[in-house]
């Protein structure tokens, strides 16, 4: 069994050659904070140079979900108390708690040790960018995957400038300006998972979570090269239970791809904001995913993914890293996101107050303005 090493809100621990971290504040659905981005990036980086550790393991705490996404209702709570907004000056607790996720999600990427993250239940946000970057990405029956950014007043970060523009076609702006939950085989489809866990029928008051431990027991007791690569980490997994996509139903974003990427193309944020509302009008089109986030979410932010998922199509990983902690501390400079969180997180009455609350009231030049380049993610050295 694992040895535990620590029992704060990461669970440290080590099974065999797996070393193991668990997020562990499942009351809030493992929501991130910046001690847990501290914790993971200090615990990865020693694990990455440790010989006896073949695979590092990222799971969640809880039966609910991996991660709901990072804790921005206590950021932004602390931004408020705080008051440090000024036009020359980002706010302190914003630049450290972006530069402390990004850094940690980058290194995710770019470990030289293969890392193993299992999602379950709901993997959202932040959630989704410690997910996207591991060596082999493992989803079960319950992954729910989603970027609802567009909610808060706020955008698609996490590197999702990156994965989602990996997405086949239109299928990353759809699934960014819209919320849309993914399920096992849409994520599989995606290429944001590579495998599914296959889970034993009629054990389901066992819990999940449960399953997931045996399925990591199996693995540890696989003879295990101390330098193993994504391809040997993939046939392990699998040896051990998980299944690729095409065991699974098929993938409604793969069957309404073609309708995706016809809603999804032009010049403009306005010209898809048209077609997304003719397709709502014609019964014959309708999508199986509901349009109520882009509709109600932040105009301001659907503008801006539009042009930071445009502009980021050639960026390099860090590159989209940097650009995106950049927008994150003009986001906290601004309302929309703290009028966002504190709409659906602190008050919960569901009523921003978005401004502009059109999105034909937007303007272009502001949202250049969130583009300003002047600070860095940290990159560890080798």
């Amino acid at each position: 069994m694992a040895q535990a090493i620590d029992s704060q809100s990461v669970l440290f621990s080590r099974l065999g050659k797996l070393a193991i971290a668990s997020l562990n504040r499942p009351r809030v659905l493992n929501a991130l904070n910046l001690e847990m981005f501290q914790a993971l990036r200090r615990q990865i980086r020693f694990w990455s140079k440790d010989p006896t550790v073949s695979i590092i393991v990222i799971r969640g705490e809880g039966e609910r979900g991996f991660c709901a996404g990072g804790d921005v209702k206590s950021l932004a709570i602390t931004l408020r108390e705080s008051r440090e907004l000024s036009a020359d000056c980002s706010p302190s607790p914003a630049l450290d708690f972006f530069i402390q996720e990004y850094s940690l999600d980058y290194f995710i990427h770019t470990c030289p040790k293969p890392i193993l993250v299992v999602s379950h239940g709901l993997t959202f946000g932040g959630g989704l960018g410690l997910f996207a970057g591991g060596s082999v990405r493992l989803v079960s029956s319950s992954s729910i995957l989603s970027m609802p950014e567009i909610s808060i007043g706020y955008f698609t970060d996490v590197g999702a400038t990156y994965f989602l523009n990996r997405m086949p076609g239109k299928c990353g702006l759809f699934c960014a300006l819209t919320a849309a939950r993914l399920g096992p085989s849409d994520a599989i489809y995606l290429g944001l998972a590579d495998l599914s866990l296959k889970l034993t029928p009629g054990r389901e008051g066992l819990g999940e979570t449960h399953e997931i431990s045996e399925f990591l027991e199996r693995l540890a007791q696989e003879d295990l090269p101390p330098n193993l690569n994504r391809s040997q980490l993939l046939e392990f997994v699998k040896s051990c239970g998980a299944q690729e996509g095409a065991a699974l139903e098929p993938s409604l974003f793969q069957r309404y791809q073609g309708q995706i990427d016809d809603l999804c193309s032009g010049d403009s944020i306005l010209e898809v904001a048209e077609k997304l509302k003719r397709s709502e009008s014609d019964g014959s089109r309708s999508l199986p995913w509901s349009l109520e986030a882009f509709w109600a979410g932040s105009p301001t932010s659907a503008a801006l993914i539009f042009e930071q998922l445009k502009r980021g199509v050639q960026l390099s990983l860090r590159e989209c890293f940097d650009q995106e902690l950049n927008l994150a501390l003009e986001f906290c400079r601004r309302t929309e996101f703290l009028e966002g969180v504190r709409a659906q997180l602190i008050d919960k009455d569901k009523k921003p107050q978005w401004h502009p609350a059109r999105l034909s009231d937007v303007d272009p030049r502001a949202i250049e303005g969130y583009f300003s380049r002047r600070y860095q993610i940290e990159v560890e050295s080798s």
